[in-house]
This record gives structure tokens, C-alpha cells and sequence, in this order.
């Protein structure tokens, strides 16, 4: 599969966000309102070569013709996103949705490391070869013995919309409807609630990142597809001394930044070790667009899907907030909520609770095949409250999930 790059204003902060997504993945109406750019829109033989595609081949990081490109929009993805520190270890681990190791892998790590803030002047483990013929710069886009000229060309669309359209009917949400079915796309609470009440009995699902489809691919057909991916009450987070509430539509990528912030509290420190554990979670491109709520809905729906935030959440003893038509809020275990009735309810936020750092000892360990991008032959989490200052004397039940 490819990686694309898209580029979509964040319903909440409404700044533009850009990012790498599994094309494969991605439904095409779930691209409305996206740029999407991909290997073709930043350089190509006829306009000139991007940069980075220019870097790429003056190290001879050749892979077949779907591998490479696929390196260079992960690559560019990093490097159009200004919020990214780019580090060695940083770009190295967001490859890990770039499955190809071959032959042309390590001259394509070698090459993209040189844009990072941390590397040295010369990085590359040259061959004899190439010792003559070095040509490195320090710019942002280090180019070799090349006459290729950096893309001039905009590989992003001008939108026209700032403010998101008015709707004053359910029928104005529908993106397509067809014999097959309708594609519904929310921007509030309320309107969810509103297409929930007016398809009756008929069957539905939420879709956010849709990266289910990756794992159970002969789903059954569902008469309503309900986007929600632009909710912005879903996608907002608070912080108090006792609890962290997070909206169920973050990302996994922008959970894992949202825990490691969070972290640098004594009350929330275990959060740190929680992001270590979503970063094992499938690869960049999925976690930039799956969700909490996808990932906990998959583990309903399929008891037999080893999904590791479940088991650390559990630990932790997360609640989860579900909110009715009537604004009625319920709060549910981990577990209740595998066996609760959850028709026309909607899952908002996930609670994770203080747990001082002096008092509460949480790991959680991720046996896998393969360090990236696999399932885990086994997942554990251990949280116990101890007494530090009398040789860890365990106070309390401990959770062992």
C-alpha cells in the first residue's frame, strides 16, 4: 500500500494539520474537505523532482516502485509538519508503516537522517566509492552531485471554506445515498444524534480512521455509515488534579503527544509509560487517523482482538463515558462495557484517574513477533500501590490485567 499525505483543518484548534495515511485504508468519502497529496503531486520526471525524492536517489535507496514512494510521503508527511521535531530516532520510527527492509532500506534511512536536527555533518557509512564524490550541505533538503532543481510547483489545493456549512435538515448531512446505503458526516453532537433518531431501526456504524477494515475485512454492509471524525467535542481533552478526561476521537498519534504532556505531573507520570505502549500499536500512518473509540469498538465487537489499549486502560481503571439523546451521561467500566447495550448511545470520553507517582508503580509489556506494526502474542499490565520507603511493600489489591 502507499502512503499519501493530507492536509485538513483540526476540528477543534482549526489550524491545518498534516499527516501520512494508509491509502488503502482511507474511504474516499471520508476524504471530503481533505488536500490530499500524493508521490505524483510533489515531483515527478516531467515537473521536477522533489527534493527529498532528489535525496532518496543520489543515495541509491532503490526499492521497487511501490516501496520508495511510499519511504518519500512518510518522509515528506514529517517534514511538512512544523510541530515535528525531526530526530534520528523519530524519522527511523516512523517507518514502521513502511513494512519493505530490503536491500534499499538502509541508504533510504541514511538519507532521510541527514534532515534531522541530531545528525552529523557526514552520516552515511560510505563505500569506497562514494568517498569522492560527496557533495553533502547542511540546507534543510541536502542535495548530492545532482542538476536537479527543487519543485517550484503547489502541491496543495486553495480551499475556499473557513467557516463549516450550516445544515438545517438530517438529509443536509448526507454525503451520498445509494442503494447500497447512505454516508452520513456529523460535525456536532447534536447532529449525530439527530441521524441516529431519524434512520429509525436500521443499522449503522460510526466511522472515524475506519483502520477496522485492516483487520476484519468481510464486515457486514451497514444501511448507515455515520462519519464523526469531525466532532470537535469528541476531540478535546481536560486535565484536574483528580482525573484526565479525553475525547474518544483522538488519534492514537495525538493521544500519545496528549499522555506524554501529561506526564511531567507526579499525578499523571504513569501516562508516560501508556504512550511507550500506543506507539507499539499498528504503524504511523494508522495511528494518525484511528481512534480510541475505533480501537475499544473493535475489541466489542471481536472479543478475540488482542487490542492493547483495552488491557492497559483496564489496568489503569479507565472509565468510559457514553451520553444518550437525552443528555443523560453514564460512566462504565472497562469490562461492563463489553457486554453493555450501546445502540444509539454515543461513547465521548475515556476517564484515566490520578495515580501519584510516589504511592503507584504501573508497566505494561507487549510480547510481539516482531518490534513493529504486529499483533502481541501476549499483553500485560500490572499497577500496584506500594510503600516505596518500606521496600516496596505492596498496600492494596494489585490490578493485573
Amino acid at each position: 500500500c502507499l502512503t499519501a499525505t493530507t492536509q485538513e483543518p483540526h476540528p477543534v484548534t482549526h489550524q491545518d494539520v498534516i499527516y501520512a495515511v494508509n491509502s488503502c485504508l482511507v474511504p474516499v468519502f471520508g476524504c471530503h474537505g481533505w488536500d490530499v497529496t500524493t508521490v505524483e503531486g510533489i515531483g515527478s520526471h516531467h515537473k521536477g523532482y522533489h527534493p527529498l525524492q532528489v535525496l532518496l536517489a543520489s543515495y541509491n535507496g532503490s526499492q521497487c516502485g511501490y516501496c520508495s514512494p511510499g519511504m518519500v510521503m512518510n518522509m515528506y508527511s514529517l517534514a511538512e509538519n512544523k510541530s515535528t521535531n525531526l530526530t534520528k530516532k523519530g524519522i527511523e520510527q516512523s517507518f514502521d508503516g513502511n513494512i519493505c527492509r530490503c536491500t534499499g532500506y538502509r541508504p533510504i534511512l541514511e538519507a532521510f537522517k541527514t534532515l534531522a536536527t541530531d545528525s552529523e555533518k557526514q552520516l552515511k557509512c560510505q563505500d569506497i566509492e562514494d568517498m569522492l564524490n560527496d557533495c553533502l550541505s547542511n540546507s534543510k533538503f541536502p542535495k548530492r552531485c545532482n542538476s536537479a532543481e527543487e519543485c517550484k510547483y503547489s502541491c496543495v489545493l486553495k480551499t475556499q471554506n473557513a467557516e463549516p456549512q450550516q445544515v438545517s435538515t438530517v438529509s443536509d448531512l448526507i454525503l451520498i445515498n445509494s442503494a447500497v446505503g447512505k454516508w452520513y458526516r456529523a460535525t456536532t453532537k447534536n447532529e449525530i444524534f439527530d441521524i441516529l433518531k431519524s434512520i429509525g431501526g436500521e443499522t449503522y456504524r460510526f466511522v472515524a480512521g475506519n483502520t477496522a477494515q485492516g483487520v476484519y475485512k468481510d464486515e457486514t454492509m451497514y444501511q448507515n455509515l455515520i462519519d464523526i471524525s469531525c466532532v470537535p467535542e469528541l476531540k478535546t481533552f481536560d486535565v484536574s488534579s483528580e482525573q484526565l478526561t479525553i475525547g474518544v476521537n483522538l488519534s492514537l498519534s495525538e493521544l500519545i503527544l496528549l499522555l506524554q504532556s501529561c506526564s511531567s505531573s507526579s499525578q499523571f507520570h504513569y501516562t508516560a509509560a501508556l504512550a511507550d505502549h500506543i506507539a507499539l500499536v499498528a504503524n504511523l500512518p494508522v495511528r494518525n487517523v484511528g481512534t480510541l473509540a475505533g480501537n475499544l469498538c473493535i475489541k466489542k465487537l471481536h472479543p478475540d482482538f488482542p487490542s492493547d489499549l483495552f488491557v492497559i486502560l483496564e489496568t489503569v481503571g479507565a472509565k468510559l463515558l457514553f451520553e444518550s439523546e437525552n443528555g443523560n451521561v453514564q460512566s462504565t467500566s472497562m469490562t461492563e462495557f463489553l457486554s453493555m447495550d450501546v445502540n444509539k448511545v454515543l461513547l465521548t470520553h475515556v476517564v484515566l484517574p490520578a495515580l501519584d507517582n510516589t504511592t503507584y508503580v504501573f508497566k505494561s509489556f507487549k510480547i510481539m513477533p516482531c518490534t513493529k506494526n504486529a499483533y502481541a502474542y501476549v499483553n500485560a499490565g500490572f499497577l500496584f500501590k506500594v510503600d516505596k520507603e518500606a521496600k516496596f511493600r505492596v498496600l492494596e489489591k494489585p490490578s493485573i490485567v
